[in-house]
């Protein structure tokens, strides 16, 4: 997973912000079978351009159009694939999917705090403990990409507006840190 990590940040590095948008697309769920488990990841350039997988193929190519769409906004958004459907249009159709596979598509910034590309850089160099959350299901749909970041040292960023409902986040954290 580690030379995984390292390819995502090595193309997020290259990438041309100037010129470029980027997203990263994070399996966060699975029911069922699927090819990749929570936590594989896919980066995303608005020229087509990915590197990493979410899938064995059965779905990069619909994550690639909702990507563009979440750069276009610049809005998180949560994408569902049930490839459990035996209708042949289905995603995943004799590609070995068949399960439920919940994918958040969000935006990349190089200049957010929050940016979970360059927390995995500094992770990588520095190798300091750190607990990331982000919201992937929300009655708001606007809540679908929030963080809250607590390193070793308490240092904590976050982009969670409800301070009550940060500040459980926060303990559970420093909980999931000790």
């Amino acid at each position: 997973m580690i030379h995984e990590f390292q390819n995502l940040l090595k193309a997020y590095q290259r990438t041309n912000f100037a010129e470029r948008k980027a997203a990263l697309a994070t399996v966060v769920r699975v029911q069922g079978s699927a090819y990749r488990r929570p936590g594989a990841r896919m980066f995303i350039t608005d020229d087509g351009q990915w590197t990493g997988a979410v899938s064995g193929g059965c779905l990069e190519g619909d994550a690639l159009r909702q990507a563009r769409d979440v750069m276009r906004l610049g809005k998180a958004r949560l994408v569902t694939y049930d490839t459990t459907n035996d209708d042949e249009n289905a995603f995943g159709i004799g590609l070995g999917c068949n399960g439920i596979i919940d994918i958040l598509i969000e935006p990349i910034q190089p200049g957010d705090n929050d940016n979970p590309l360059a927390l995995l850089g500094r992770l990588l160099i520095e190798r300091q403990p750190t607990a990331m959350v982000t919201v992937v299901i929300a009655d708001e749909p606007e809540r679908v990409g929030q963080r809250l970041i607590v390193d070793a040292n308490g240092n904590t960023t976050s982009t969670i507006p409800d301070r009550i409902f940060a500040e459980k986040i926060h303990t559970l954290a420093q909980s999931a840190l000790a």
